[in-house]
């Protein structure tokens, strides 16, 4: 999973669409955002075929979160070719994602 921040994230979701979580330290869900971030990376493992993976802490890359305006921690978004086309707050679920690609959001 790539890590990103404010001087990278713009490059990445352009070759092959990419789900990104939104994060923080600060977290007020406390074990929940744990649990949530754990789930994100078995969504990677799971959907590795279909897309990138990437995770951005808004605490070190304000500008992200204000530029696709998220509010809600955590939060996922599919960029595909460089924008936001879903977000979800919170991790979706698998049934989400195959309601992503059915509705073709790339």
């Amino acid at each position: 999973m790539m890590s990103l921040d404010e001087t990278n994230f713009e490059d990445f979701g352009r070759a092959k669409p990419m789900l990104t979580i939104l994060t923080t330290r600060f977290c007020t869900a406390g074990e929940r955002c744990d649990w949530q971030f754990e789930h994100f990376l078995t969504l990677a493992t799971k959907w590795q075929g279909y897309f990138d993976f990437s995770q951005i802490d808004v605490d070190n890359a304000p500008f992200v979160a204000v530029t696709w305006a998220i509010t809600k921690m955590p939060t996922v978004v599919l960029v595909v070719e460089g924008q936001v086309v879903a977000r979800y707050a919170t991790v979706p679920s698998d049934d989400v994602i195959k309601k992503w690609l059915k509705n073709k959001h790339f």
